[in-house]
């Protein structure tokens, strides 16, 4: 029964991580088009769209997503290490992509699908990771 219970509490939290990414992709790729559009600047335009959805994202996938109580700098400075990172292998993958032949659009969207459970694993294990004291509590109170 346990494994049935913590199955469907990473399904829910799952979802939630890919509502919040979504809405975080859409101001990223919004944001990534038009400065690509202005400049022609794959780089740049990563960057400015990174920055537009940074605090978005953040703020929701720590009271939303994982219903974290992390907070403060160090929670921030390991999500910044994260996106800096995923932007990094993000941006490699783009490069390669274009290289390739694809478009911008579909290259970064592919590049961001390909990073979706590595940077929910990373957030879900060492930046807001289960307050497994909350957890037991909750367990153990009657219904």
């Amino acid at each position: 029964m346990r494994f049935w219970l913590e199955s469907l509490r990473l399904r829910y939290v799952l979802l939630r991580y890919s509502m919040s990414s979504l809405l975080s992709a859409l101001v990223d790729n919004a944001v990534f088009l038009a400065a690509f559009a202005a400049t022609s600047s794959i780089l740049g335009a990563q960057a400015l769209g990174r920055c537009a959805s940074v605090a978005l994202n953040y703020g929701l996938n720590r009271t939303q997503v994982f219903h974290s109580h992390a907070s403060g700098p160090r929670a921030f400075a390991r999500y910044l290490a994260l996106v800096a990172a995923s932007g990094a292998a993000s941006y490699g993958l783009i490069r390669v992509l274009v290289a390739a032949g694809a478009s911008v659009l579909p290259a970064k969207l592919a590049a961001e699908s390909l990073l979706f459970f590595g940077n929910f694993a990373v957030q879900r294990a060492r930046i807001f990771p289960l307050d497994r004291a909350a957890v037991s509590r909750s367990a153990r109170r009657p219904a």
